[in-house]
């Protein structure tokens, strides 16, 4: 038969749910005519003769956690059996609870209950059009019971301000601190995609800043111009946003474009004539779709041996389909692979596509070697044999 312990986990899920707060909310009594527990291990005749003195200590702990001898919590449904052996006994036929009291009291949420119904009235004093809001979200209103103030202040602006065009820190609304919209970020969503008005909100979006008019920091893309007669205001390198690097100046003048993980190999690349090197930093590669002046030219890519690194290349033909990679053939690993392997991540586990097939074999090859030996870090390739591969491009 089931155990009180047992009975509380079923109740809790009345709450957990949202159920009995979705009920209440709708003036429906959640309790009304006893809400019974199921599937309750009901005793079976068959089982009476020989389990008689388990069922009877497993009814025996039932009652002391009753109403009946706590004063609050579920209730207990009895039936009297004759048995020719036995006599005349008792057996539990059914558990529920008659009110919201003993619920709540039983699973310990009379607290929570209660801050529920000050914060409801709280939101909906403020914006009535909430109530269907919370209808669907009852248990975040406890879950934010202490932000309700904060929170409504920002949907008040956002909806007199649609689209506001500032940084969130630029945001004028008092009394806030500078980091509680980007620490809420979920809530507040879900707040603002109900009480806003459709042609305030860019819905082709999930990114907070997009859909919500607001400014958002730039990733910066940062390189070094491998040409003298490329430096700007006579600066060899520079680290710009990607709106100013979309329309850098000297694009015209650029031919080829190399991209590096690794920084040491960013600083130490040799000299190329109209040529550009940019520092990747893992898979930021995916800032230069955003670049059309990118595709008009000629990119290489050098990465780590390692599986994220042909990843990474991957990345880069989803947009640039003829990037070529540079030193991540089988003769530049064999060569230099006593250098000395080291411990990779091997987060990819599919081959990436639009691999060439020695690439795709090499990432094969480097999934198969065992963990603590899969990785060549692209610095352990020195730098004469750099300016040799880099000598005929």
């Amino acid at each position: 038969m089931i155990s009180p312990n047992e009975i509380k986990e079923k109740a809790e899920k009345w709450w957990t749910s949202q159920a009995f707060l979705q009920a209440w909310l709708s003036d429906i009594d959640f309790f009304e005519g006893g809400r019974e527990i199921a599937q309750i291990g009901l005793v079976k005749p068959n089982e009476v003769l020989f389990k008689f003195f388990q069922i009877r200590t497993e009814q025996e702990l039932l009652k002391s956690n009753s109403k009946k001898e706590k004063g609050f919590g579920y209730q207990l449904m009895w039936e009297k059996t004759n048995n020719r052996q036995l006599g005349e006994n008792e057996f539990i036929r059914k558990i529920y609870f008659e009110t919201a009291k003993d619920f709540l009291k039983f699973i310990r949420k009379e607290t929570d209950f209660e801050v529920f119904k000050v914060q409801r009235q709280i939101i909906v004093s403020t914006f009535p059009s909430l109530e269907q809001w919370i209808l669907k979200h009852p248990l975040k209103v406890i879950e934010h019971a202490t932000k309700w103030g904060d929170l409504l202040k920002v949907c008040q602006y956002f909806l007199q301000n649609p689209n506001p065009n500032l940084y969130i820190r630029q945001l004028p609304i008092d009394n806030l601190h500078t980091k509680f919209i980007e620490e809420n970020k979920p809530i507040i969503t879900s707040l603002l995609n109900f009480i806003l008005p459709p042609e305030s909100i860019n819905a082709t979006t999930n990114d907070f800043e997009k859909r919500f008019g607001l400014l958002e920091s730039e990733s910066l893309i940062r390189f070094r111009l491998l040409d003298k007669t490329l430096y700007i205001n006579e600066l060899s390198e520079l680290a710009l946003p990607i709106s100013q690097f979309r329309t850098l100046y000297v694009q015209d003048k650029i031919e080829q474009i190399f991209i590096v993980e690794n920084q040491m190999c960013f600083l130490t690349f040799p000299k190329i004539p109209q040529s550009i090197i940019i520092f990747g930093c893992g898979k930021a590669v995916s800032n230069l779709e955003k670049i059309d002046w990118v595709r008009h030219k000629q990119v290489y890519y050098w990465g780590d041996f390692d599986v994220e690194g042909f990843e990474i290349l991957s990345i880069l033909r989803r947009f640039k389909p003829d990037a070529i990679s540079l030193m991540m053939d089988f003769e530049s690993f064999n060569q230099f692979s006593g250098e000395g392997l080291v411990e990779g991540k091997n987060s990819v586990k599919k081959l990436p596509p639009k691999l060439t097939d020695e690439e795709s074999s090499l990432f094969g090859y480097l999934q198969s070697l065992p963990k603590t030996h899969n990785r060549l870090e692209q610095e352990k390739i020195p730098q004469w044999y750099v300016q040799k591969s880099c000598q005929n491009l």
